[in-house]
């Protein structure tokens, strides 16, 4: 008699049959019962099985359910390793800290062109008629003033460097200078016909020859600048680099170098006469500032104005030894002189910039920008013509513009 079809060997032909005993033989209980059909498999649930040796973290939850809402299968067990092996801790998976985008170092150098007033208007001097000759003027009468001429447009150089302290402070230093300006102007008599004679209050010659100057009068104005500053910079709100509101307080030095020179020549008596002031001054500031600046994509705009207040140490050389006149008498009455003094008086400086930068790499910015400077408590060439003493009142304006790059890092 063959054996009971197992339930544990899937049928291959279909649905298992209720079994029944031949006849005349007797049945077991358990032989009664009807072997139910292998129930049709159901994709598995489950996933595949997770390669690496460690159980997944958050194994996947069931995709779907079969018709009836119920799974014929009990739910996943928790994962144990294979018998007889002992597994490690699981290993630290490494965190990416993220790297601060925000620059430490800056550093810009860029070309700087300034224009300057010359300070003051001093009337210097006049051409005019000579009523002692009967022929027509040779040349049209002139006036001459120590501002007749603008100071051009001068090339030099601007320096920064920066080192951010935390988000909100940041200490800077900076220098521009090298600008040097040369302007001059002259006024002509007839010495052909000495129709037309030049004279000037500031020059002996002037006065002593009969009428003035035959040849020309003219004088020539120089300087020099220099500043240095050493700040620290407050961001009030650092949270968003490209919106921020700041100030700042530091030191500034300035310095001004003025020679101013001017100059007579008479051709029928061959005298000449050149009276010359070399002033310098050196000033020092304690000074605040307030900075905006506003961004957008690759391209910042910054805005600041700073204030400077303190002394101005200058000095004052003159004289007209380089005359033909050095030793008195000649012309007659000529009288050579020099004198140098030096004092300490109060003096402001004010400053407005417009700065924009365009990003053209990760750490290059392009730069362009407009500044202008005022300076007051100055002591200048021209002011020192017919005074008796010092004169230190001068005020000097400069302003340009200026190209060039920035690194940060």
């Amino acid at each position: 008699m063959p054996p009971p079809p197992s339930a544990d060997v899937p049928s291959t032909a279909g649905p298992a049959m209720a079994w029944q005993a031949p006849p005349g033989e007797s049945v077991p209980p358990a032989a009664t019962a009807a072997v139910p059909a292998y129930p049709t498999p159901y994709p598995t649930p489950y996933p595949a099985p997770n390669p690496s040796p460690y159980p997944p973290s958050n194994p996947t939850p069931y995709p779907y359910a079969p018709p009836g809402g119920q799974y014929p299968y009990p739910p996943p067990s928790a994962w144990t390793p294979p018998s007889g092996q002992v597994l490690g801790p699981e290993p630290a998976v490494p965190v990416e800290v993220p790297v601060s985008k925000t620059a430490n170092w800056v550093v810009g150098l860029e070309a700087l062109w300034l224009e300057r007033t010359a300070g003051s208007s001093v009337p210097l001097g006049y051409t005019s008629y000579n009523p002692g000759v009967g022929s027509p003027p040779a040349v049209a009468p002139d006036k001459l003033y120590s501002d007749d001429v603008l100071f051009p447009l001068a090339a030099g150089m601007r320096v920064q460097i920066g080192r951010r302290i935390d988000d909100q402070m940041a200490i800077e230093a900076s220098y521009f200078g090298m600008q040097s300006w040369s302007v001059g102007r002259a006024i002509y008599g007839d010495p052909a016909g000495d129709t037309v004679l030049a004279y000037s209050p500031y020059l002996q010659t002037a006065a002593l020859l009969p009428g003035g100057l035959n040849n020309f009068l003219s004088y020539s104005d120089s300087g020099r600048v220099n500043n240095a500053e050493l700040n620290i910079r407050m961001n009030f709100d650092a949270t968003d680099p490209y919106h921020q509101f700041g100030w700042l307080w530091g030191v500034r030095y300035f310095n001004l170098s003025d020679k101013f020179t001017l100059s007579g020549s008479d051709l029928d008596f061959n005298d000449y006469e050149n009276v010359n002031y070399d002033t310098m001054n050196n000033a020092a500031y304690g000074q605040l500032g307030l900075e905006w600046t506003r961004g957008w994509d690759r391209f910042t705009l910054t805005t600041e104005g700073k204030v400077g207040l303190g002394a101005n140490c200058y000095s004052v050389k003159g004289n007209n030894l380089n005359s033909s006149g050095v030793t008195e008498g000649s012309p007659a009455g000529f009288v050579p002189f020099t004198e140098s003094t030096t004092g300490t008086d109060f003096s402001a400086i004010f400053e407005i910039s417009l700065l924009g930068r365009v990003r053209m790499t990760d750490n290059l910015w392009l730069r362009l920008g407009y500044q202008a400077y005022c300076m007051t408590g100055l002591a200048l060439g021209a002011r020192q013509l017919g005074t008796s003493g010092l004169n230190h009142g001068g005020t000097v304006e400069l302003d340009g513009f200026s190209v060039g790059l920035e690194a940060n890092w």
